[in-house]
């Protein structure tokens, strides 16, 4: 099972990816949404790997673990987890203004959150 630091490696190679897309002028906003869903999910599963030695393997049971320990990110997370659904099954794309009035607020809520237990 990975451990704290290798989810966190993930989550900044994962965010590294989204900061190298013009997120303004590019059609690849499903693998950006997707990436920051992952490298959100690569953060949660860090906060409990480091204070749980826990590891979800579904996503419910991830989605459960987050509304009880974490509450102040699960509505951030599940709005993650539901514009990757979006563009990964529906094809759905997103606007610039999608990004930075709701998906990247949303991230930076939950990054912010997971490295504040982390310290």
């Amino acid at each position: 099972m990975p451990n704290k630091k290798s989810h966190l490696s993930q989550a900044e190679h994962n965010k590294k990816f989204i900061n190298a897309l013009k997120l303004i002028d590019t059609d690849y906003t499903d693998c950006a949404v997707t990436s920051l869903f992952y490298s959100a999910l690569h953060l949660v599963e860090a906060y409990f790997a480091g204070k749980y030695d826990k590891h979800h393997t579904l996503h419910m049971n991830r989605d459960s673990s987050v509304s009880i320990c974490l509450p102040h990110c699960y509505d951030d997370y599940q709005l993650l987890k539901l514009v990757s659904e979006e563009a990964r099954y529906k094809g759905m794309k997103f606007t610039a203004k999608d990004f930075s009035d709701r998906i990247i607020p949303s991230f930076e809520n939950i990054e912010k959150n997971i490295y504040s237990h982390l310290k």
